[in-house]
């Protein structure tokens, strides 16, 4: 005989969402796919649900972070290879770690950009960046995903010839509006291509992004900050002025991140993953 299947209400939703920890891999599964390609809301009994986990539980977030992977990017093995690396990723995103972001610094190759380009995705569709207080009887306009202001060195470069210094006001992110913007911050190849000529004088676009990126810090403490480099930490800090490196260092961890360089292997991931981009507000020309 067919065992009778159990009809989902409000009541059986919120309780799997409530102990989501005790529930098996089949629901962990089900609750990612559905925040990935249904939607963040569910409409049960009448009421709209609030799906996003918004917990502090190290090993939830774990759990939906591999159901991510596997729903995603299949054969990615980065949980068997760099399991303390993804808790210390965890514990940045829960507001535990010592230093609110992380610095990857590796070999060419190595997967760095893939890996924080992954975790930044799981971040904007699985899990919350600010607490709710109940799940259901919300208002939608006050459940918001936090804005992430990407860079490459090019990125900063054309950034800067655009706008000049505007763009280091406008490009750091605000702490200070009523809904912060760019509340995390991902400079990839970081270290590389950040001095140019600026109208006869030269600038180092990165040092004066950090100064600016660096205050919005101090007054958020929930402004989390990641960074890719093939230079060697010490490379930073003979390099570099030492005003630049001492915030660097109070913004992030520096971790290894060692390995073969996958693009030289097989089983290519042949697309990196998307992120909506912050639009800057440009400033008017003068």
């Amino acid at each position: 005989m067919e065992k009778e299947k159990k009809e989902l209400t409000k009541e059986t939703l919120l309780q799997a969402l409530d102990t989501i920890n005790e529930q098996a891999d089949k629901f962990i599964y089900w609750y990612v796919y559905s925040l990935l390609y249904k939607s963040k809301y569910i409409e049960l009994d009448g009421e709209t649900i609030y799906l996003p986990y918004f917990g502090k539980d190290e090993n939830v977030i774990f759990r939906l972070f591999d159901a991510f992977l596997k729903i995603k990017y299949p054969g990615y093995d980065i949980l068997e290879t760099s399991k303390e690396l993804v808790i210390k990723l965890i514990k940045v995103a829960t507001g535990e770690a010592e230093r609110p972001g992380i610095i990857l610094q590796g070999p060419v190759g190595t997967g760095k950009t893939f890996l924080i380009l992954t975790w930044l995705e799981f971040r904007l569709k699985v899990i919350n960046a600010y607490p709710v207080e109940r799940r259901n009887d919300i208002q939608h306009s006050k459940i918001k995903a936090p804005s992430i202001i990407r860079y490459s060195p090019i990125e900063l470069r054309t950034n800067f010839f655009q706008d000049g210094y505007a763009f280091i006001e406008k490009g750091a992110g605000n702490a200070r509006k009523e809904h912060n913007r760019g509340e995390i911050m991902f400079i990839d190849d970081f270290g590389l291509g950040a001095i140019v000529n600026y109208f006869g004088a030269e600038v180092n676009i990165l040092e004066e992004l950090i100064y600016k990126r660096y205050e919005e810090f101090k007054r958020a403490s929930n402004f989390e900050f990641y960074c890719t480099t093939n230079l060697r930490r010490k490379d930073v800090e003979d390099n570099f002025n030492p005003r630049f490196y001492s915030r660097v260092y109070e913004m992030a961890s520096w971790e290894p991140f060692t390995g073969d360089d996958r693009r030289k292997g097989s089983g290519l991931i042949k697309q990196w993953p998307m992120l909506p981009e912050l639009q800057l507000e440009r400033p008017e020309r003068w």
